[in-house]
C-alpha cells in the first residue's frame, strides 16, 4: 500500500472547507504518518502530494490556522520567520511577550523582575541581575593565583 493511499484513508473533507485528518497526532494537534521509517506531518505530505517536493529551508503554514488540516489549497510556503510573524497577527502570541517566559514575574530562584533587578540582553532576554551577580561572585572569588594555578 503507497502512502497517498494511507494517507486518502485518514482524510474527513468536512463542509466547512476543511480536510481533516483523522489519524494519529503529535502532542501540538498536527497529523501524522509513518512513512519509510519516518514520522512525518501530514499536511507536508499532502504539500508532497498535490505539489511535489517542499524546497529545503521552507515550511508548510496554514491559512486557515486549522492544524489537522491537509487540503493542498490551504497551505502555502513559507519561512520559520512567516511562520512566525503569522502566528503573531493571528494573536497566538500574547502581546508584548516574545515566549512563554516572558510572562513570569520571577526569577527560578523567586527573585522580582522589577526594574531594579532586571536587564534585557542584546536578544530582548531578560535576565535577573541578583543571579549574575550570586554567579560572578561565584566564578569570580577565588584569589587570581588560584585561578591560573598550573594544576597537577
Amino acid at each position: 500500500m503507497t502512502f497517498a493511499s494511507r494517507f486518502w484513508e485518514k482524510v474527513n473533507k468536512t463542509p466547512n472547507g476543511c480536510w481533516i485528518w483523522t489519524g494519529a497526532t503529535d502532542g501540538r494537534g498536527y497529523g501524522q504518518l509513518w512513512v519509510n521509517g519516518h514520522l512525518e506531518k501530514a499536511h507536508r505530505l499532502s504539500w508532497v502530494i498535490h505539489y511535489g517536493a517542499i524546497p529545503l529551508g521552507l515550511n508548510i503554514l496554514h491559512h486557515c490556522d486549522n492544524k489537522p488540516c491537509v487540503r493542498p489549497d490551504h497551505l502555502y510556503l513559507g519561512t520559520q520567520a512567516d511562520n512566525a510573524r503569522d502566528a503573531l497577527e493571528r494573536g497566538q502570541f500574547p502581546v508584548g511577550i516574545r515566549n512563554r517566559n516572558g510572562a513570569k514575574t520571577a526569577c527560578h530562584r523567586g527573585h522580582l523582575f522589577d526594574a531594579e533587578n532586571t536587564y534585557t540582553d542584546n536578544d530582548g532576554r531578560r535576565h535577573c541581575r541578583a543571579c549574575n551577580a550570586s554567579r560572578w561572585r561565584k566564578n569570580n572569588g577565588r584569589a587570581q593565583d588560584e585561578r591560573t594555578a598550573v594544576r597537577c
